[in-house]
């Protein structure tokens, strides 16, 4: 695209299909692998912060992106958690309420 630069990550996840080799010659380094390749944009300041992190902690772009959505993932279903926990509650004080019951 004319006019950006923003950096293409790819992220590599679980689905248990392996790479094919572009050239029949190199057929004897392919290696079998479980996962999909994911591609996506990342603007200029956030590459470059994902560059310096990757740098730093000597890990792989890939290794980071799996932590990051793994992460975001959990907190995703604990914040689920935590809303239908507040649901349930609420429909018990009503529960509660509405069938007469006090305190008193």
């Amino acid at each position: 695209m004319p006019g950006c630069s923003a950096i293409v990550c790819m992220v590599l996840v679980c689905q248990g299909k392996g790479p094919v080799p572009i050239n029949p010659s190199l057929q004897r380094f392919r290696t079998t692998r479980n996962t999909d390749t994911i591609t996506f944009s990342l603007s200029p300041e956030m590459a470059q912060e994902l560059r310096q992190v990757v740098k730093e902690e000597e890990r792989t772009v890939s290794e980071l992106l799996r932590e990051a959505i793994r992460l975001n993932m959990d907190e995703r279903e604990w914040r689920t958690r935590e809303r239908l926990e507040r649901l349930r509650s609420r429909r018990t004080g009503q529960d509660e309420t509405q069938g007469g019951e006090t305190d008193e």
